[in-house]
């Protein structure tokens, strides 16, 4: 069984064996020891396992229960009265479509056809004077199908009345349909491409908000519980703000990985879904464009944790962040619906939706190499300038505890 361990006990080996070394607060050395204390805290965390846990195998229920419970292609059920009603209905099995199955049920007199239908026995039936009946609603593709068959069947009989020989009568009725060319097809590996990263991108903003929060989170139960008071002792604040982004955001990428891998993988085994040529590529853009979005929204939540002081102030003062987070994750999924769109290639080179949208571009193919290039430039730049911001704030607030500051007030003061 998975325990957590206390955080008052990990600070105490964490400044233990920060104090065993000479410098004490040397560079690389005390971010790494804090980053590590950061990624064990979080995975010795029970409701980490928990939540990790029941994520992956939601994933893997939506990936196999359809498989399971899902069974062969649903199958339309037509019944029919009566010899003309009985042929059209034979014509709508013969002609339904691939990924249907359809079946013929023919009934003595229309009172068992109507029962029938209101049982729910029959989807579709053609009562012996050419009626259709349906129970609540009828498939318009299947009353279509119908339809053709009953006007393919009155025009035979129209014919063959006209002394027009059976033979010739069904080849006149059954004229081929004119042919369809499309000057612009769809690309079916595309669109399950961009459908991929867009559940990729859903993903994604589940993690950027959990893990920015839990950034925000570290800092705030730091502050009320007077531990940044020991740790700042030994180390810098940029330091101890570099360490936690960077050891939350290896957590949240792992636990990424694990939902991306188990995922595909499920999916594949359940053979309802066909994975296109460069998934695999397009999952590992998407767990890079993580890293550069976590950095930008980790440093942003950073921000507004040094600025609370009770984790009751945490909500009011991460609500701003929370509402951008979200409005980029619906610009992306607006962008999704046509990536080389005006609005994709905007969103692209703002940093706090780039992340989001350029991934599902790439995956559409409708972003240059250039545009790849200019947003992750434009991102980790305003990376840079967030996170230098979110040290000067850090700094001059992680001792305030007694109240929430306002962030004017914190850039007023002198470093």
């Amino acid at each position: 069984m998975t325990t957590s361990t206390p955080r008052s006990a990990v600070t105490s080996a964490t400044v233990t064996r920060l104090g065993a070394r000479r410098p004490p607060a040397s560079g690389g050395a005390a971010v790494r020891v804090l980053v590590e204390r950061e990624i064990g805290t979080r995975l010795r965390d029970r409701a980490f396992v928990i939540s990790t846990l029941v994520s992956l195998l939601l994933v893997v229920g939506i990936a196999v229960l359809p498989a399971v419970f899902g069974g062969s292609p649903s199958t339309w059920t037509v019944g029919a009265v009566g010899t003309e009603a009985t042929a059209a209905a034979q014509l709508v099995v013969d002609v339904a479509p691939a990924e249907r199955e359809a079946e013929l049920v023919v009934f003595d007199d229309d009172e068992a056809l109507r029962a029938a239908v209101a049982d729910g026995t029959v989807d579709l039936g053609v009562a012996s004077a050419g009626a259709l009946l349906g129970d609540d609603v009828i498939s318009g593709e299947l009353e279509a199908l119908v339809q053709a068959a009953w006007r393919q069947r009155s025009l035979v009989a129209v014919l063959t009345d006209a002394g027009v020989p059976a033979d010739e009568a069904n080849s006149i009725a059954a004229a081929p349909p004119l042919p369809v060319t499309l000057l612009d097809p769809p690309d079916e590996e595309r669109d399950r491409r961009v459908g991929f990263l867009v559940v990729g991108v859903i993903l994604l903003y589940g993690q950027l908000v959990g893990y920015g929060f839990a950034v925000a989170s570290g800092i705030v139960e730091e502050k009320s519980s007077r531990v940044i008071e020991v740790l700042l002792a030994k180390v810098r604040t940029r330091q101890l703000l570099l360490a936690k982004v960077v050891g939350i955001g290896l957590v949240g990428l792992l636990q990424l990985i694990a939902l991306v891998v188990v995922g595909l993988v499920a999916f594949q085994l359940s053979g309802r879904f066909e994975m296109p040529p460069g998934t695999w590529p397009s999952a590992f853009m998407l767990l890079g464009w993580f890293l550069v979005g976590f950095a930008m929204y980790a440093a942003l939540f950073a921000v507004v944790g040094a600025l609370a002081a009770r984790a009751e102030d945490l909500q009011n003062s991460a609500g701003p962040i929370s509402l951008v987070v979200a409005a980029s994750f619906i610009g992306a999924v607006s962008a999704s619906v046509d990536p080389g769109g005006t609005l994709g290639q905007v969103l692209s080179f703002v940093p706090t939706t780039g992340p989001m949208v350029m991934p599902i571009r790439v995956a559409a193919e409708e972003a240059a190499a250039w545009e790849i290039a200019a947003s992750l430039a434009i991102t980790v730049a305003s990376v840079a300038l967030v996170m230098r911001l979110a040290d000067v704030v850090y700094r001059r607030a992680a001792l305030h505890t007694s109240s929430r500051i306002g962030l004017r007030q914190v850039l007023r003061r002198a470093a």
